[in-house]
């Protein structure tokens, strides 16, 4: 791809080509990575790369919520962060079923061809409006280490979303 300079066809004196005095069109070519020639979509994110990159994120996820499953004292990172230190066993067990969950989106976001690609899609749009929801719970947190997670919980919405569409 190169830039080349040229006159339009409806500008400028029809017999010769020229523009008038201060006049240059200057022709650039499309940026490949908008129009999916490097790796699908915008920015270059394929939706495979894309499921990948929300595997990734949400398997961080699913591996915070094993800690606090596990009794690490992240209290004031989750749930409301209410609870400083170590959660009540309820809410250890309600992460241990969050960890479950993030991880089997987790896989499935990774999976690059689906025995069922319609029931992936809505599973991952599903999931990624979830995450969205997530976002904005965790942004009007009081707790301000919680509200870290509204930015993980964007990026994995966009990531799932993206995950789902073509190519």
């Amino acid at each position: 791809h190169m830039i080349r300079q040229t006159t339009p066809p409806s500008r400028g004196d029809p017999r010769t080509g020229r523009q008038p005095a201060g006049h240059t069109v200057v022709h650039v070519p499309s940026v490949g990575v908008l129009h999916g020639q490097y790796g699908g979509g915008v920015g270059g994110l394929s939706a495979q790369r894309a499921g990948r990159g929300a595997a990734v994120v949400l398997g961080g996820a699913a591996l915070f919520q094993v800690g606090l499953a596990a009794g690490a004292p992240w209290g004031a990172a989750a749930w409301g962060g209410r609870r400083q230190g170590t959660l009540p066993a309820g809410i250890r067990a309600a992460s241990g079923g969050s960890a479950v969950m993030l991880g089997a989106i987790a896989a499935l976001a990774a999976s690059p061809d689906p025995a069922h690609p319609i029931l992936r899609t809505r599973m991952l749009r599903g999931s990624a409006a979830y995450l969205a929801v997530g976002a904005l719970a965790n942004a009007a947190s009081r707790s301000p280490v919680e509200r870290w997670w509204a930015p993980v919980n964007a990026v994995g919405a966009v990531l799932l979303w993206r995950a789902t569409t073509s190519p």
